[in-house]
């Protein structure tokens, strides 16, 4: 969730990635391996790789965007996250 949460502001390396979920969690949250946690999300079609590219320090940065598959499931999880479990 937090992923295609992420793509959808814009598009992002896993280390832009990483970096951003270290920010907005305030340092709680960090993923050692965020190819790791992008598997899921890239076979079910809600990312996929926009665009290479070659750094200052000749890295190849894999830069991801979210689909529209992802949009489409990204509020789908919004809006089962924010449904009580037990209504009031």
């Amino acid at each position: 969730m937090l992923v295609l949460f992420m793509l959808r502001q814009k598009s992002m390396d896993t280390h832009e990635m990483n970096s951003e979920l270290e920010r907005i969690s305030e340092g709680v949250l960090s993923v050692a391996a965020l190819y790791h946690t992008i598997y899921k999300p890239k076979a079910a079609e809600s990312i996929v790789e926009s665009s290479k590219v070659v750094s200052d320090d000749n890295r190849i940065r894999v830069y991801f965007s979210i689909t529209e598959e992802g949009r489409k499931q990204l509020d789908i999880m919004t809006n089962e996250y924010r449904t009580p479990l037990y209504p009031i």
